[in-house]
């Protein structure tokens, strides 16, 4: 996460969206750099049938976007925030004059690009495997190990079973029986409507 104190020195704003508000669409010329300093963001795709494949859900502190702000190209996908969210936007070309005054902030940023190519690798490997308890097991480990928890720990999985349907390429239907598959070969547990691991 880069400071929030110097983003804001070198020109950036806070933006306030409501839940469900647009922050940029698909196809659009990338202009900004973003990060969240509170809230949610997901970013996603529709596919001509109209099918809506989840690229991403951000949370605070981290930033999105990025690459298609670095190479000059549209955007592949939709951003709206999933809740109340307060962003930290830099227009680009004061994005790109912070980076040469603070150089080390291209490692931060090489970082996260990195970790989210290892996250696409990993899910694009499984979904192509096609087997639903595999998808979903993987995706909640890879959320369970991002956000620190160690592997014996609980943790109540954020998402709602549409949305893991949509980061895994499953039908909601698919997800809803391979957890109740899962709960009852005790792999994971469901509490209050919350999967836990």
């Amino acid at each position: 996460m880069i400071p929030e104190k110097l983003l804001l020195q070198h020109g950036g704003r806070i933006d306030h969206i409501k839940s469900g508000g647009i922050i940029f669409q698909q196809e659009e010329y990338a202009r900004n750099f973003y990060q969240i300093k509170k809230g949610q963001v997901q970013m996603s795709t529709i596919n001509d049938d109209g099918k809506e494949f989840i690229q991403g859900i951000m949370q605070s502190g981290e930033s999105f976007g990025e690459p298609p702000l670095f190479v000059d190209i549209a955007y592949p996908a939709s951003a709206h925030a999933m809740k109340q969210t307060d962003l930290i936007v830099l227009p680009k070309d004061k994005f790109l004059k912070f980076l040469s005054a603070y150089p080390h902030y291209y490692t931060v940023l090489l970082r996260r690009l990195s970790l989210r190519l290892h996250y696409k690798a990993t899910m694009a490997q499984v979904i192509s495997n096609e087997k639903a308890e595999k998808c979903i097991l993987t995706l909640i480990d890879y959320m369970k190990q991002k956000e620190g928890y160690k592997e014996h720990e609980n943790y109540k999985v954020p998402l709602t079973r549409q949305q893991i349907g949509d980061l895994v390429g499953l039908r909601v239907e698919t997800v809803i029986r391979t957890i109740s598959s899962l709960k009852e070969q005790n792999i994971l547990n469901v509490q209050g409507g919350k999967i836990i691991r």
